[in-house]
């Protein structure tokens, strides 16, 4: 009987030490997930407000060309990519914004990065309240916004700098109202 108390006892002792050790990855488990939180918030995919725009020109999908000095104050514009499922959520919430802006889809540019072929669909349904241009990824648009996730949106000041940012319509409408204000 004294072998059998003292082998519980044992497993008695290895149980708690796995619980406190399963405590502790718990623990630590948290930790990182809160640090790996901050670091995503704290590292931008696109330019912050305030950042200045980089230079770019190019030839939208109705012939007309679009440069950087041709932003005017309010201007909305969305980079989004032909393979991204965020994309495709955010495009009809993007197009209802844009359609509600003044200055119609002059006051709107729309980028779709990816291959020409796959752009078709996205374009299609931007091209009503947009003016669309199609490049590659790493094309000059996506340069000049340092877009290195999509979607991306933004809101320019006319000044060639940022005036708000965000990955989803929601984040752009209270700087767009703000701004417009002014």
């Amino acid at each position: 009987m004294p072998v059998l108390a003292a082998a519980v006892a044992v497993v008695a002792a290895i149980c708690l030490l796995n619980l406190l050790l399963t405590f502790g990855v718990i623990r630590r488990l948290r930790d990182h997930d809160q640090r790996l939180a901050e670091t995503m918030q704290s590292r931008q995919h696109r330019l912050a407000p305030g950042a200045p725009i980089g230079s770019f020109t190019a030839t939208a999908t109705d012939g007309q060309s679009v440069a950087t000095a041709a932003l005017a104050p309010q201007t909305l514009v969305g980079i989004f990519s032909s393979s991204c499922e965020p994309c495709r959520e955010q495009l009809p919430l993007f197009v209802e914004f844009a359609s509600g802006l003044p200055g119609g889809r002059e006051q709107v540019l729309a980028v779709v990065c990816g291959p020409a072929q796959d752009a078709g669909p996205l374009s299609e349904q931007l091209e009503p309240v947009a003016r669309v241009v199609i490049e590659e990824f790493g094309g000059e648009l996506a340069e000049a916004f340092a877009t290195m996730a999509f979607p991306s949106m933004f809101v320019t000041d006319g000044e060639g700098a940022v005036q708000s940012s965000g990955a989803a319509v929601s984040q752009l409408r209270l700087a767009a109202a703000v701004g417009g204000a002014r």
